[in-house]
């Protein structure tokens, strides 16, 4: 190897040197795809050259998009800006074969010949063209890398070996760039969700507190209108035993009546505390809490109820005693002042060891598709699909909603530690 030979090689492989150090610092690729196709052109001494990712989602075969040139007019990117695998260039040819293409002279070239392509390629100036495609380290094609020039001409061996070297690279670099746009777009779509489930949580917050001050407005005016007036009643009473104290059958009519209205009182008290939460679900637990709200219900709704409960359905954890029992109240609330269905249905039971079920069914008139797909919405059925919604996933639990014209079904599976023994019925499906 002679001197010149020797320089040239050596300024060559400098060229190579610094791509790859450039690889590992830069951190804007579309500058990297630029020096790529200027360091191309350096190796294989020619007068224009070009960098294309191959984007395996455009098309039956695919389609190469361009990167970085050297030398392109205007005209000619837009042209090659995307190239499909049925085109006459040697980037398509390329493409088709998954083999690197030499054209020594385009005028000659058997696929070139009366094609777009070629007419391109002789109004820009070109006349010889090879292109390598880029593989990833996984052997996959990820582009391709094309050195073109003015007058006919044949790669060397020496050329060809460098433009492999730089297509490693150049391959390393579009995988590299696919993974970290990959990346991103799954962040953003990640942040997007985020974004979404914080948005839905907030708007479920506000309708909740929204519902739980209407909870607590209803049992005021309960309170006000009710418990007040008996109270007002019971002070009448005694006022009147007070003036009547002198007349022993006038005082105790005036007593009796006092002791029935304080009685009256202690029973309405006692409902709404009960409806608030149940002392039974405490103290003898979730089976017994259900049958005495259900028959409470039945009776101020006319609501025909049945509930298939085991009588030896053990204890379960005091959260997920609760929480079932506010489901089956959120259900039966709803089918009572939704469905427009006179039955309702629950099954509690065991499933083997792991979990329990519960299932609630009506036939009304189903859940309406903006409320039940979109349970943050306006209606407060929705607010309570949600807040149920909310309970289960807290819970680790899974729940299904079959909903049409002729009723509605929901079916709520909550895990429960596996020491626990099964007993009880297992509902259909």
């Amino acid at each position: 190897m002679n001197p010149h030979e020797w320089a040239t090689e050596l300024a060559e492989s400098k060229v190579l040197h610094d791509i790859s150090t450039q690889l590992i610092n830069e951190d804007k690729a579309e500058d990297l795809y630029q020096k790529i196709a200027e360091a191309a052109s350096i190796i294989a001494r020619s007068d224009f050259a070009s960098l294309q990712m191959y984007c395996p989602e455009r098309g039956i075969n695919g389609e190469l998009q361009l990167l970085a040139f050297r030398g392109f007019s205007p005209e000619a990117a837009k042209f090659w800006k995307w190239v499909r695998a049925d085109s006459t260039s040697s980037c398509g040819e390329a493409l088709r074969r998954r083999a690197r293409v030499i054209v020594p002279d385009a005028e000659c070239c058997e696929f070139l010949a009366g094609s777009d392509d070629l007419a391109t390629y002789l109004q820009s100036g070109i006349r010889s063209v090879q292109t390598t495609p880029l593989a990833s380290r996984g052997g996959n094609l990820v582009g391709m890398l094309s050195t073109h020039w003015r007058e006919p001409h044949v790669p060397s061996e020496r050329e060809l070996r460098f433009l492999d070297i730089l297509a490693r690279q150049a391959a390393d670099l579009i995988e590299r760039r696919r993974i970290h746009d990959g990346l991103e777009a799954q962040i953003r779509e990640r942040t997007a969700e985020i974004a979404d489930a914080h948005e839905s949580l907030r708007a479920l917050s506000m309708r909740l507190m929204q519902a739980q001050d209407e909870e607590r407005r209803r049992v005021a005016r309960e309170l006000h209108d009710s418990a007040g007036q008996v109270v007002l009643a019971i002070s009448c009473a005694l006022n009147e035993a007070e003036r009547n104290a002198g007349e022993p059958r006038a005082l105790g009519h005036c007593l009796d009546e006092a002791r029935a209205l304080l009685d009256r009182l202690g029973k309405e008290i006692r409902t709404t505390s009960y409806l608030l939460h149940p002392p039974l679900l405490d103290e003898c637990g979730l089976a017994s809490a259900i049958r005495w709200y259900i028959d409470g219900l039945a009776k101020r709704s006319g609501l025909f109820i049945t509930a298939e409960i085991p009588e030896n359905l053990e204890r379960l954890p005091v959260e997920l005693e609760t929480a079932m029992f506010r489901i089956v109240q959120e259900c039966l609330t709803n089918i009572h002042r939704h469905s427009g269905s006179k039955t309702a249905r629950i099954l509690v039971g065991r499933h083997e060891v792991e979990s329990v079920l519960l299932r609630i069914e009506d036939d009304g008139r189903g859940i309406p598709p903006e409320i039940l797909h979109h349970p943050t919405g306006a209606a407060q059925v929705g607010v309570g699909l949600a807040g149920m919604r909310e309970r289960v996933r807290h819970l680790n639990g899974e729940m299904k909603i079959n909903s049409s014209p002729r009723g509605t079904a929901i079916s709520i599976e909550f895990p429960v530690m596996a020491d626990r023994r099964a007993v009880g019925m297992t509902p259909a499906h």
